[in-house]
């Protein structure tokens, strides 16, 4: 078979938020890289070679090589890859996206891809390209940002492998900011203004995709108050006006509140407005805090500046934490309660029911105990959408009644002897999904889990010795699958090359070898389906502390009760260095 090669050449760069003074003090140029080659292979030692390999049939080198060159503070890392894995050869720009953020006293400057976080319902995380800039002279906070949210799609092929919520068209927008106070007590407005260009795209593309340009206007307002330094009173609103298709036609009178901006822009049969807002109340005292949170989103608020926002949302939270006895004991709580369809526009109604409890406890740094508890209910009751109004409607008989229930418990120890440090740690959870609908109860789940580690470090030797028991059970309706099994890992490391007179002289300075073994079992309805065993040899080797040869045998056997069985070889060499 022959093999192709294929070069990959990529480049992130990004420098955010660093003082122009400090990057005039650093050093004008620098570069420094990593080099790494290697060798996988790859021998099937089933006894039917028809069988396909779990893993691999083809042996595979490559080499991968990655600088970085530094100018004053600015970092641009490169990558290079060649490999016999591929069919074709490509190669991608050196830059695909690049962002800096300098900054000077109270000024900074934002250029090329940024992430800004405005407000959470206006910019909130969307990735623009252009420029901005933010000044914070004491308790001002000005800010502004301004540039492109999506380059258009040209090629409705691209535009099919994205999701539904991508845009088509090139949009542009800007954001501004404009408050005043300290991080703890402060007051800040915010507006965003984005738009779709509708002569991004041909009209050809235009029918195919169904989709049409759009615009955005959205203001929030938040403000946060502190009282005695512990209680904070935390308050955001927001609302969106947007325009799903800014070739519609226009509309007259509403007698709604869109009538009231007609005079800032033009009002179409698809414009909507909607609002947003959350308020908390958090009050912290010297061992913990209280907390209080309401959220509500309407159904059809959106903001060109927000990547992803839940709506139709209505969401209310409490809880604590409290510390005692020095830290050594630690719990945090939090109950709530959601619910959708506020527009009386769904298909049902939802509610959620949220409860958690969170308890650590480490009387000693022998001992410690970490237990936690949640539970989520939810309910659901169909709406039907009928024709006939007189038809009786009987939502009983139609109504999602769910309970997820889970509990973990993790004790651990540890012993710090002057020799030997041993380790113990358990991990167990169940979890539980009971549906309460007495005409539905083949969705019932049931899952448990436990792992059990030892684990041994002998600090003279350098010898580590782990072993870990492993089981998982899980029952949905009628079916239960299992699986358990064991895993070993030992190592022994050698420290060469120490010698204080001529360290430069010794070539290995490092060797390490290790063993590692697993045996898992899988079976369903009680009854054994199969297993597999893992085992593998590790050899690693440093010379000259920048230099190491990594070499791998492994061996997988995969054995399956109804036929099949399959046995693999693995074998594997890496070189990597650094300078």
């Amino acid at each position: 078979m022959k093999k192709q090669l294929f070069l990959l050449l990529f480049a992130y760069s990004t420098v955010y938020g660093q003082d122009i003074s400090s990057i005039l003090k650093a050093k004008p140029f620098g570069i420094h890289a990593s080099l790494s080659a290697g060798y996988n292979g790859y021998s099937n030692i089933s006894k039917d070679t028809s069988l396909s390999s779990p893993i691999g049939s083809n042996s595979v080198y490559y080499v991968q090589f990655n600088p970085v060159i530094n100018i004053y503070s600015f970092s641009l890392p490169f990558n290079f890859m060649l490999s016999s894995q591929g069919n074709t050869a490509n190669a991608s720009l050196p830059f695909n996206r690049f962002s800096v953020s300098p900054g000077y006293k109270w000024i900074t400057l934002h250029l090329g891809w940024q992430s800004l976080q405005f407000s959470q319902f206006t910019l909130a995380g969307q990735q623009m390209n252009g420029a901005g800039i933010e000044l914070n002279p004491g308790k001002l906070r000005l800010g502004f940002m301004y540039g492109t949210f999506n380059e258009a799609v040209t090629d409705i092929s691209q535009f099919n492998n994205l999701n539904s919520n991508a845009t088509l068209y090139k949009r542009k927008g800007y954001a501004a900011k404009l408050g005043y106070g300290s991080s703890g007590s402060y007051i800040q407005f915010t507006f965003l203004k984005a738009k779709d260009d509708s002569t991004s795209i041909s009209k050809a593309l235009l029918d195919t995709a169904s989709l049409r340009p759009a615009a955005n206007e959205a203001v929030s307002v938040e403000s946060q108050l502190t009282f005695f330094k512990h209680l904070a009173l935390k308050v955001e609103a927001a609302t969106s006006f947007y325009t799903s298709d800014i070739t519609s036609d226009t509309i007259g009178s509403t007698g709604g509140i869109l009538d009231k901006l007609k005079f800032l822009k033009p009002i179409n049969t698809s414009s909507k407005i909607s609002i947003a807002g959350e308020a908390s109340m958090n009050y912290l005292f010297k061992t913990g805090n209280v907390h209080v949170k309401f959220r509500y989103v309407d159904p059809n608020y959106q903001s060109m500046g927000a990547f992803y926002m839940q709506t139709d949302i209505e969401q209310t939270t409490a809880g604590f934490a409290f510390s005692a006895f020095k830290g050594k004991f630690h719990i945090s709580t939090d109950i709530g309660v959601e619910q959708n369809n506020l527009g009386n526009i769904s298909v049902s109604n939802t509610q959620k029911n949220i409860a958690n409890v969170n308890v650590s406890v480490n009387p000693s740094s022998v001992f410690g105990l970490d237990i936690g508890y949640s539970n989520f209910g939810i309910s659901q009751q169909i709406i039907p959408q009928l024709n006939n109004p007189g038809t009786l409607l009987k939502y009983d008989s139609v109504r999602i009644s769910q309970v997820n229930q889970s509990i973990s418990i993790s004790p651990h120890l540890f012993f710090n002897g002057k020799n030997i440090k041993q380790t113990i740690n358990l991990q167990t959870s169940i979890q539980t999904l009971n549906n309460a609908n007495s005409s539905d109860t083949t969705q019932n789940f049931n899952s448990t889990m436990a792992t059990f580690v030892y684990a041994l470090l002998f600090s003279h030797s350098n010898i580590s010795i782990s072993n870990t028991l492993n089981y998982f059970n899980t029952v949905a309706g009628s079916t239960t699958t299992a699986t358990k099994g064991y895993n070993l890992s030992i190592s022994k490391s050698f420290v060469t090359g120490n010698d204080k007179k001529s360290p430069s002289k010794a070539i290995i300075t490092g060797f390490s070898i290790g063993l590692m073994g697993g045996y898992f079992s899988n079976l369903l309805n009680n009854t054994t389906t199969g297993k597999s065993i893992t085992a593998s040899v590790p050899l690693t080797v440093t010379f000259f502390h920048k230099h190491s040869f990594m070499f791998n045998t492994g061996y997988l056997s995969n054995q399956n009760n109804s036929g099949g069985n399959q046995n693999q070889l693995m074998y594997s060499i890496r070189y990597n260095t650094s300078f």
